[in-house]
C-alpha cells in the first residue's frame, strides 16, 4: 500500500483522535488560549491599577521616570501571569467538561453523532448559566 492509500483507523472519531488524546488536546490548546487572553487581559488591567495607585505622586526626574516605567513593567508582568494562570485554567476547565461530558454521552449511548454533542453543549451551557446565577429565562435564551 501507498502512503496515500493507508487507513486512518480513528476515521469515525472526533477530531481523528482516540478519546483520551482528544481530551488532552482540548484541555492543553484551550489552556493555551486562555493563557494568552488572561496575560493580555492581565497586563492591560495592572497597567491602569498601576497608574492610579502611583498618580499622585508621579517622578519629576528622567532617572524617576526609569524606575517607574520598570517597576510598572514588573508588576505588569507578575499580574499578567497570575491572570494568565487563571483564565486559563477556567478555559481548560470549561472546554475539557464539554468534550468529556460528550465523550461520556458518547460511551453511554453507544455511538458518535451529533446529538450527543448538542446535549453535551446544551447541558455545559445551562450548568455555566445556573454558576453564573442567571435566571431560568437567561439560562433558556443563553443555551439556543
Amino acid at each position: 500500500m501507498s502512503q496515500v492509500e493507508t487507513i486512518d483507523e480513528f476515521r469515525n472519531e472526533r477530531f481523528h483522535l482516540p478519546t483520551q488524546e482528544r481530551l488532552t488536546a482540548v484541555a492543553a490548546a484551550s489552556a493555551i488560549v486562555g493563557a494568552g487572553a488572561g496575560f493580555y487581559e492581565g497586563i492591560k488591567l495592572s497597567s491602569l491599577r498601576f497608574l492610579t495607585e502611583n498618580g499622585h505622586r508621579l517622578p519629576t526626574t528622567v532617572g524617576g521616570w526609569y524606575f517607574y516605567h520598570k517597576k510598572k513593567n514588573y508588576v505588569m508582568i507578575i499580574s499578567g501571569c497570575k491572570e494568565a494562570a487563571k483564565v486559563a485554567f477556567r478555559y481548560s476547565a470549561g472546554v475539557s467538561s464539554f468534550f468529556g461530558l460528550e465523550a461520556g454521552l458518547d460511551y453511554a449511548r453507544g455511538t458518535k453523532d451529533f446529538l450527543s454533542s448538542a446535549a453535551a453543549a446544551t447541558i455545559v451551557a445551562w450548568s455555566f448559566g445556573a454558576y453564573k446565577h442567571m435566571s431560568p429565562v437567561q439560562r433558556m435564551n443563553y443555551t439556543q
